[in-house]
């Protein structure tokens, strides 16, 4: 299957300038695109933080950000009522905040008090910096998610994930993803490189339609779901991959294995042992072909011996060598012998074969025919 190829990334990837406040100083780091510099009038510009973490996690090309799937969902197409909220719940709400303060009793720690129509709710960052804390000033709009705990004053969050909003600022139309990163790769900063990635990365079909299963999307139809799933999607079935995107993926990747196995079978079969310097089958001559020679270090009565071990090994099991068969019979022809004979005196037993002889065994002609002694 041909590979799926990008040009690298332009430096249209957007900044993080509205990207989740946990925390990160590398949040709030950086701009332009993934290539090892950008080139200027005053010479290269040095990677931000999380250009550099891309690149270590492989993130280059468009192809690579458009196929770095997500690892699960959350749901931020919806805002709940404070007062709704139960503990272990995981949700976003909106409110006003009504208090903000740092405290030092125990340790420093920032407390926020968040007001909605229907309840309070606590927000407590056990670290946080000057700019978090003039962002969550009195009087500002907040959007918050994080999971519910229970606390001494009620209901809270525990560094929650949150964004400064307007009155009727809209929602999000889809599951927002939550991707394989790292501490220096923020999660805001890597959704815009893939969404913007998503728009130039090469998706087109390469098969055809004929070949494809019944029922599943196409390429292109699968990664975007995927990337940008529509809150009516389970997340169940997205998170266990047993959604029709997933089974996509699933076929292309195992045709591009049976593919990539064919191709290495194939290419297999053309390759050759390499032959011997020297050497020319004994039997070639009765073949046909040219006149008997010898390995290199070794005489005729070597490889004729080890051709004829071969024929019998290749025969099967119940198949033995001339040179064998001559040595059975010999040995048989022996012990057929009348008892007596051998009784009568020693000199009348018959002496071994000669090592050069045909009926010697295998083993004993093969060192009789070495060119030196062992």
């Amino acid at each position: 299957m041909p590979a799926r190829t990008a040009a690298p990334l332009t430096a249209g990837v957007p900044a993080p300038g509205d990207s989740d406040r946990r925390g990160s100083k590398a949040a709030g780091k950086g701009d332009g695109a993934v290539p090892a510099s950008v080139e200027g009038g005053g010479g290269a510009k040095p990677l931000s933080g999380p250009q550099r973490a891309m690149r270590k996690l492989g993130l280059e090309r468009d192809i690579d950000l458009a196929l770095h799937l997500p690892l699960r969902y959350e749901d931020e197409t919806r805002i709940v009522a404070i007062a709704s909220l139960r503990e272990g719940d995981t949700a976003q709400v909106e409110g006003i905040v009504r208090h903000c303060e740092v405290e030092g009793r125990t340790r420093r720690q920032l407390v926020v008090r968040l007001r909605d129509d229907s309840g309070e709710l606590t927000l407590r960052f056990l670290n946080f910096y000057p700019a978090q804390q003039k962002a969550m000033a009195p009087g500002q709009r907040l959007r918050v998610r994080g999971e519910v705990r229970g606390g001494f004053l009620g209901r809270e969050m525990v560094h929650p994930v949150f964004k400064a909003v307007e009155p009727g600022a809209p929602l999000p139309v889809a599951l927002t993803p939550v991707y394989p990163a790292s501490a220096q790769l923020p999660q805001a900063y890597l959704r815009k490189a893939v969404a913007s990635a998503l728009l130039r990365a090469p998706l087109d079909e390469i098969l055809p339609f004929t070949l494809l299963p019944p029922g599943l999307p196409t390429l292109k139809e699968a990664v975007r779901l995927l990337h940008q799933p529509p809150p009516s999607t389970p997340q169940t079935v997205l998170e266990d991959r047993s959604h029709q995107a997933w089974q996509r993926l699933k076929f292309e990747e195992l045709l591009a294995q049976q593919l990539a196995q064919a191709q290495a079978v194939a290419l297999r079969a053309k390759l050759r042992a390499p032959v011997l310097a020297g050497w020319v089958r004994p039997d070639a001559e009765a073949d046909g072909g040219h006149p008997a020679g010898a390995i290199p270090g070794a005489s005729t009565a070597v490889a004729t011996a080890l051709v004829e071990a071969g024929r019998g090994t290749s025969a099967g099991a119940g198949a033995v060598s001339p040179t064998l068969q001559t040595s059975q019979t010999s040995q048989t022809s022996q012990s057929s012998q009348p008892a007596q004979t051998s009784q009568t005196s020693p000199s009348s037993s018959p002496s071994p074969p000669s090592p050069a002889s045909p009926s010697a065994p295998l083993h004993t002609r093969l060192l009789a025919a070495l060119p030196f002694a062992l």
